[in-house]
């Protein structure tokens, strides 16, 4: 089971890869960036259960605080359905939301900064009237009111170098959140798919 999965994730870096690639065909940022995160967004539908549906777009809680556009979001359609179906975009009740994944082709300090001023939008919503919280630490029990909302950044590459890539990023990571005045947990996940991974809270990678 561990070398199909890893041949699974191994064919898909590379179809993720070749999509990249093809969207450097297109001149406007914006268009490369699309196809760049529907690609993702693709791969997430055929491997996630049917209960998950996946998108893009804006999401809301009851005093009508907005995240802004975000690239994809995974959710609960059966749970709380989206509150407008466009033709490219949801408005999405948070309480129904599990995953935000924002994409970028490269990964740089003003991409993260971006990304926890978004990440902290998401965090700052207020589900069921609550909160959205971190990841739970050393077994902390859940209490009423708290929600989790995974919150990934998903790069295809970064401007760094490869030698001291991780620790060079880190530091970057840091002085994002600091910049967004965000805690490091915002975001759960740092995904650059040509180098690694880093857990921005556990201070590992």
């Amino acid at each position: 089971m561990r070398e199909l999965f890893e041949s699974v994730l191994a064919q898909a870096e590379k179809s993720l890869a070749l999509t990249a690639e093809a969207a450097a065909a297109f001149q406007h940022r914006g268009i490369r960036g699309d196809e760049r995160a529907a690609a993702l967004a693709t791969f997430l539908r055929l491997h996630l259960p049917g209960d998950f549906s996946v998108g893009k777009g804006e999401v809301v809680d009851h005093n009508d605080n907005r995240t802004g556009q975000l690239d994809v979001v995974v959710y609960d359609a059966g749970a709380s359905a989206p509150i407008v179906v466009a033709n490219e975009n949801l408005l999405l009740p948070c309480e129904s939301l599990y995953v935000v994944i924002e994409v970028k082709t490269t990964l740089t300090q003003d991409e993260l900064d971006k990304t926890f001023r978004s990440a902290a939008r998401v965090r700052a919503l207020r589900p069921f009237k609550g909160a959205f919280i971190g990841a739970r630490t050393e077994g902390a029990a859940v209490r009423a009111g708290e929600c989790r909302c995974l919150y990934i950044l998903f790069a295809y590459s970064s401007n760094l170098t490869v030698d001291g890539w991780l620790q060079g990023e880190f530091d970057r990571v840091k002085a994002a959140a600091q910049t967004a005045a965000a805690s490091l947990d915002v975001v759960d996940q740092i995904v650059v798919l040509d180098r690694g991974l880093i857990n921005p809270e556990g201070k590992a990678g």
